[in-house]
C-alpha cells in the first residue's frame, strides 16, 4: 500500500465529536438486509467474551429502565414456539394443573387443616406431601379431564375433603400397597 493511505484506525487519526455523533445517527436508522444480518451472525458466531468485557457490559446495562411496552414485547416473544425450550406443547396436563393457583390454594387449605401433620402417624416431619385418596390419575379419567379448562370446572379436583397430608414413609405405604393391590 503506498504511503499515506494506511488504515486510519491504525495511524492514530481519529474521528471529531461531532463526527462520531453523525455516524451514531447513522448506524441507528440503518437497517440491514436478511443477507448482511447472516454473514454479521456467521462472523460473530462461536466468539466469547472475556470475563472483563463481561462485567463491562454487565455493568452498562445496569439500572437501566425498559419500558412497558418493551418489556410486554420482549415476553411475547419469548412464549409458546419463538421460545427456544419449545418442544411441541407437550408439558403434561396434570403438570398444568399443579401450576394453577387453584391448586396452590387447594394444598393450602389442606396444610392448614391438617396444620402440617401426617394424618396417618401423627409425624410432623419437614417432607410432607398433600395425597389425593382418589388419585388424581383417576379424577382425571372418571371425569374426562382433557384440558385446563375441564380441570378448572371439575369440582373433585379441587374439594378439600379429597386431599390429605402424609410424611414421605406414609405416602410411599399408601401409594405401592394401594398399586400392589390393583395389581393381584
Amino acid at each position: 500500500m503506498p504511503k499515506g493511505f494506511s488504515n486510519y484506525n491504525q495511524s492514530g487519526w481519529k474521528h471529531s465529536e461531532k463526527a462520531k455523533i453523525k455516524i451514531k445517527k447513522k448506524r441507528k436508522c440503518q437497517i440491514f438486509t436478511a443477507k448482511t444480518r447472516r454473514k454479521m451472525r456467521l462472523a460473530h458466531l462461536g466468539k466469547k467474551h472475556t470475563k472483563e468485557e463481561l462485567k463491562k457490559m454487565s455493568k452498562s446495562q445496569k439500572g437501566k429502565i425498559i419500558g412497558l411496552k418493551t418489556r410486554l414485547k420482549m415476553s411475547l416473544w419469548q412464549i409458546g414456539e419463538r421460545n427456544n425450550r419449545w418442544k411441541g406443547g407437550i408439558t403434561p396436563l396434570r403438570r398444568k394443573i399443579r401450576n394453577f393457583g387453584n391448586y396452590q390454594r387447594w394444598r393450602n387449605e389442606i396444610l392448614k387443616r391438617d396444620e402440617g401433620i401426617c394424618i396417618l402417624c401423627l409425624k410432623e416431619d419437614s417432607n410432607i406431601i398433600d395425597h389425593y385418596p382418589m388419585t388424581f390419575k383417576h379424577i382425571i379419567e372418571k371425569f374426562k379431564i382433557e384440558t385446563t379448562k375441564d380441570a378448572l370446572l371439575c369440582k373433585k379436583l379441587w374439594d378439600i375433603n379429597n386431599g390429605r397430608i402424609l410424611c414421605d414413609e406414609c405416602n410411599y405405604r399408601e401409594t405401592y400397597a394401594r398399586a400392589k393391590f390393583r395389581n393381584y
